[in-house]
């Protein structure tokens, strides 16, 4: 025995220098090993424990782990029995038929993926790199798309159970997410919306598909989704970018808010000096801008409102712009919910339109009905 204690305590010392502890030790069943066992015990169960070793504390996390966690490592001979490795803390136990050599015993392999399923070393090594890389790093990428902002990305810890769960969530939810910012930034109306209302984005992991889903509300994004699943050819329902941007854009009218940002700062004024020209002279447009909310209303106003005014504004001879222009200052528009409360009225100073615009030409009076009105109100007969 005394070679095979010498190696013992030789690769004893090996597997202390690799793991950092002074602690660990071997304990072999000397008993369970004959003659011809012993002859493999070094190459196929030191060697191979080292080897296993070495990949497990390659890094601080796994290292810390095996130091902390494994206090001796039991190696037992078993006469044809099949090869296994279990972890039962602080100990390590190898079992295998030596007298059949390195095919009877557990690989380094073996060794190693027990050890880093019981250990959770993988969990704690995709653990560390999404806290200390990938969120710092994607929380820096938000602020620069959006120009700002303190958007925190906050990840639902205890949800996510796994390694493989962690592992997905930089590159599918964080990069989801990203790509719909990105897409919404193509605007600066949207991405400074997005910017001033974005607060936080949360993901949890859900172990059931009906169990998925994702909202926006007071700022906070609210995503849950069955991470640990993808990949497996299951439906795993991650929120795809599109989803993002489509929440972003529902939740905070983006649309509604671009086109309404287009008809105040391009469309209103454009047909505002149009009017001008028609008439003659200044009309100002005065338009109650909180009466309209989607973008059916907003999509409409243009044609049925300033594009038909001014349709029957070219239809005026000289003689009625000139009854009309000391009196005629402004055009009042509005907007209702149903057509049956569309009004329109030419009346002092002001023309006012009340217009159901969300029902389109339905909710909306003609030309020819415009054009009557002023033709009524300058006292001429009506000729359409």
């Amino acid at each position: 025995m005394d070679v095979h204690n010498k190696n013992q305590v030789e690769r004893q010392a090996e597997l202390r220098e690799i793991s950092g502890s002074n602690d660990i030790t071997y304990d072999v069943d000397w008993a369970s090993f004959s003659k011809e066992a012993l002859n493999y015990l070094d190459n196929a169960g030191f060697h191979r424990t080292s080897m296993a070793f070495r990949s497990l504390c390659n890094d601080a996390i796994g290292k810390d782990l095996v130091r902390t966690k494994i206090r001796v490592v039991k190696i037992r001979n078993a006469s044809n029995a099949a090869a296994s490795v279990q972890v039962q803390e602080p100990a390590l136990i190898l079992v295998g038929d030596y007298v059949k050599g390195i095919s009877g015993v557990p690989s380094d392999r073996d060794i190693e993926l027990a050890v880093l399923k019981a250990l959770q070393i993988k969990k704690a090594r995709v653990l560390d790199i999404l806290l200390n890389r990938q969120i710092p790093a994607r929380t820096a990428e938000v602020k620069e798309i959006l120009g700002g902002g303190d958007c925190k990305l906050v990840v639902d810890l205890p949800t996510f159970d796994t390694a493989e769960s962690i592992e997905f969530v930089d590159n599918v939810a964080f990069l989801r997410f990203v790509m719909a910012l990105r897409n919404l930034s193509l605007n600066p109306t949207s991405r400074d919306m997005v910017r001033n209302s974005l607060k936080s984005a949360v993901f949890h992991n859900v172990h059931a598909e009906k169990d998925a889903r994702f909202s926006f509300n007071n700022g906070v994004f609210d995503v849950s989704a069955v991470y640990d699943r993808i990949g497996t050819g299951h439906d795993s329902r991650i929120i795809s970018d599109d989803e993002f941007a489509l929440l972003f854009m529902k939740n905070l009218a983006i649309s509604e808010n671009l086109k309404k940002k287009e008809l105040i700062e391009k469309i209103f004024p454009e047909r505002t000096t149009e009017l001008t020209e028609i008439f003659g002279k200044p009309i100002a447009y005065d338009v109650n801008w909180d009466s309209f909310s989607t973008n059916d209303e907003f999509n409409f106003l243009d044609n049925c409102s300033c594009h038909r005014i001014n349709m029957a504004f070219r239809c005026l001879d000289n003689a009625t712009k000139g009854k009309l222009q000391p009196t005629l200052k402004k055009i009042v528009i509005q907007n209702v919910t149903d057509a049956s409360s569309k009004k329109l009225e030419v009346s002092g100073n002001t023309l006012t339109l009340q217009c159901a615009f969300g029902q389109g030409l339905n909710g909306c009076f003609s030309d020819n009905t415009i054009l009557a009105a002023l033709k009524k109100r300058s006292n001429d007969p009506v000729c359409i």
